[in-house]
């Protein structure tokens, strides 16, 4: 409710020249000069003003006005934060890679001028924008996973943490006598960790096969996109739930990026 009293108290009207003028607050402002002059000014207008914001603080039409404002920068505010963090994502990556993405997204944006060149009402080219954001965001996810897998996941060779597993293990059993059980089950838990890096590192080569694959496949979806607007001259309804051979749905995929890419994730949601 106190929301809905203070845009009350600061209703305003557009006056040209000058903007958004808070009338009320401007009221209130002259009455409490002029009950200096004369202080019953002060109680006639405390009454007034009562009973205005009262009556439209509680007025449902206004109360909805004031939803819809602050929903809209709600909605503002969230799309400038993905924003954001989509940037830095983008800048996290190569330059070969963000190039990449480049050209899908100057592909893209032909489709859409090619539409609006011919005159395609910007309602009707709504499904076509979605459709085009939601392949580049793929794509970009897989772009993010490819950096991952070619440079986090690529420092350490397999050879390397198949000898750092050995020697872990040796240690271990010649002191697994004189060792507490908290730091047997940390040997363990961190065992467990490198097998499983050593699993990603000997998958990695499949991996990196299924990613261009499917980046290669959405960048021949975008081509045919625009080739279709090019000869049909209509936007066409695309699928984008492609089954991908990539499993994006994996937290192990993007590496140093997870969190970012599943806050964006769910940012679209």
């Amino acid at each position: 409710m106190w929301r809905y009293l203070k845009a009350a108290f600061l209703v305003g009207v557009d006056v040209p020249g000058l903007g958004r003028i808070p009338v009320n607050a401007l009221g209130t402002a002259a009455v409490g000069i002029l009950g200096f002059v004369e202080p019953s000014i002060w109680l006639a207008g405390l009454g007034i003003e009562a009973a205005l914001v009262s009556s439209l603080a509680f007025h449902p039409r206004f109360q909805k006005v004031v939803d819809a404002r602050s929903a809209d920068r709600t909605f503002d505010n969230g799309n400038a934060k993905r924003a954001e963090q989509n940037a830095a994502l983008i800048a996290a990556l190569p330059q070969e890679l963000r190039a990449r993405l480049a050209a899908v997204q100057a592909t893209s944006a032909r489709i859409l001028s090619i539409y609006q060149s011919l005159g395609i009402e910007p309602e009707l080219l709504g499904g076509t924008e979605s459709s085009l954001e939601k392949l580049q965001w793929i794509y970009l996810k897989l772009l993010t996973a490819r950096h991952h897998l070619t440079a986090e996941l690529g420092k350490e060779s397999e050879a390397n943490l198949e000898a750092r597993i050995q020697q872990m293990q040796s240690v271990a059993i010649s002191a697994q006598a004189g060792q507490s059980t908290a730091l047997q089950r940390s040997q363990e838990a961190t065992l467990a960790i490198l097998h499983r890096r050593l699993d990603n590192l000997k998958n990695r080569d499949r991996i990196l096969r299924e990613n261009d694959s499917d980046l290669a496949r959405i960048e021949a979806q975008i081509e045919l996109m625009r080739e279709n607007a090019a000869i049909e001259g209509k936007p066409a309804s695309v699928e984008t739930e492609i089954e991908l051979a990539s499993d994006l749905a994996s937290p192990d995929l993007f590496g140093s990026q997870t969190s970012l890419v599943r806050d964006l994730d769910a940012s679209r949601r």
